[in-house]
């Protein structure tokens, strides 16, 4: 599947995100490359450590053929989190499947 996501941080695009324990917001921009409009896209992280959540706003967004859609994501680092990277995959669906997915390191300071 080819690429379309990107994770950014301070308006840059990043392959690993550094956190310590502690919430930090990110924005992250999906493409739809398809010809086809995505209603109800949505985002999930598949390979966070317990206790690492995140909240995405919009929960779901319509992303028209060829555009990109823009999502803000929460993240929250519980205490009890090892250092250490972790590889997390996101995943991109809607009520379709899987349309896109991007992975990249999560590294807990």
């Amino acid at each position: 599947m080819p690429g379309g996501e990107t994770v950014i941080q301070d308006g840059k695009v990043i392959s690993a995100f550094e956190m310590s324990p502690g919430s930090q917001q990110v924005f992250l921009q999906v493409e739809n490359r398809g010809f086809f409009t995505q209603n109800e896209a949505s985002i999930r992280f598949d390979g966070l450590p317990n206790d690492i959540t995140v909240e995405v706003t919009p929960e779901t967004q319509k992303i028209k053929a060829h555009n990109i859609g823009t999502y803000s994501a929460t993240f929250t680092v519980g205490s009890n989190v090892s250092s250490g990277k972790y590889q997390i995959t996101m995943v991109v669906y809607s009520p379709n499947g899987m349309f896109n997915k991007a992975t990249f390191e999560f590294i807990v300071q």
